[in-house]
């Protein structure tokens, strides 16, 4: 009976780059810093809270509801961690995410200037693109 397994690829194939690593903690403390900076410089002159009261909505969470954000931030920090441990160099469940999360996070950045700068039309394209 023939051999019927595939060749797996090599080490250096499967593990991800020291790089991509380094670049989901880089991002992930930039759009911490930058949305730290929207509302303790604030960016644009207005708190992101001040920037939201200038739209007029018939839906607005209470404030309170903004705390998942804590939840949110606290998961993203712990993938960074986990993602650049050295067990997890190979972690095929990784790969298709580093670069993704990277993106997410300059996006991210970019709408919160648009937002705070009230840059209409990049505040309604950002979202879209930002992948999921």
């Amino acid at each position: 009976m023939p051999d019927t397994t595939l060749p797996l690829p090599s080490d250096d194939t499967l593990e991800r780059s020291a790089l991509e690593r380094g670049a989901v903690v880089a991002a992930l403390v930039l759009v911490i810093a930058v949305n730290w900076l929207a509302n303790a410089l604030p960016l644009g002159g207005l708190q992101t809270g001040q920037v939201s009261a200038l739209y007029e909505s018939y839906f607005t969470p209470a404030g309170f509801t903004f705390g998942i954000w804590a939840v949110i931030y606290t998961g993203l920090l712990l993938y960074a961690i986990y993602q650049a441990l050295p067990g997890r160099f190979d972690a095929a469940r990784l790969r298709p995410i580093g670069w993704l999360f990277v993106l997410n996070c300059l996006l991210n950045s970019a709408w919160l200037f648009a937002w705070h700068y009230q840059s209409g039309n990049s505040t309604a394209v950002t979202p879209v693109v930002v992948p999921k």
